[in-house]
């Protein structure tokens, strides 16, 4: 759990340093700073959504007994939470609410990858910072978006060093390896991964037999 909030640390950071330049740029002084986070809080997915909303909230709980944000005299960090249900169109109107009725500054979220698809364009529109500490879709950080930064590794690399891992086995058993299936779950995450296992597989000398998502 410390690695964990150590990293949403590290996130929170780099939003508010985002943010703290663009509150000094014109000459405000805040004494909260909201910063929207859009997790699945129900359904499926809740799991993972309340993991990273009880480690945001320890890290918030940190940051603000340490003394807030210091390059703002101080001000708190508010975080106000939404629930995308693991809905990408829920994700979507989460995020023009949390803009517009909360007016945050900047987004986290939102772990899935199909959810983070439709949070990041509403944020290059509304020029609002989102950082993502968990989608790894490759697709996601090749739209050219200028708001939306990513602290994760994506599918291409976690999917390379699969395949070196098998090489790898092959090596040190001295069995050879020439067949593998593929199962992966059926939205933007699991496709993405599953595209990668499929163009990387031969190159590594691998035969694809089974493919289920």
């Amino acid at each position: 759990m410390r690695k964990i909030i150590f990293s949403i640390i590290v996130i929170l950071t780099l939003l508010l340093l985002v943010t703290s330049y663009g509150f000094a740029q014109k000459g405000e002084e805040v004494s909260v700073v909201k910063i929207g986070g859009i997790y699945p809080l129900s359904g499926p997915y809740a799991p993972m959504g309340i993991g990273d909303k009880q480690a945001i909230l320890l890290a918030v709980e940190e940051i603000n007994a340490n003394g807030g944000i210091k390059s703002l005299g101080g001000a708190k960090i508010e975080v106000i939470f939404a629930d995308s249900e693991g809905d990408p169109k829920v994700a979507m109107t989460a995020a023009e609410r949390l803009i517009f009725k909360e007016e945050v500054v900047a987004m986290l979220g939102s772990i899935l990858s199909s959810t983070t698809a439709t949070i990041a364009p509403v944020c290059e529109k509304y020029k609002t910072p989102l950082v993502n500490e968990g989608s790894t879709s490759i697709t996601l950080t090749q739209h050219g978006w200028k708001y939306f930064f990513r602290s994760t590794p994506h599918d291409g690399l976690y999917c390379e060093a699969m395949f070196n891992f098998l090489e790898e086995i092959t090596k040190k058993s001295g069995e050879k390896i020439k067949t593998i299936g593929i199962m992966y779950e059926n939205t933007l995450f699991g496709k993405t991964a599953g595209d990668v296992w499929k163009e990387k597989a031969p190159e590594h000398g691998f035969e694809i037999v089974v493919d289920i998502p």
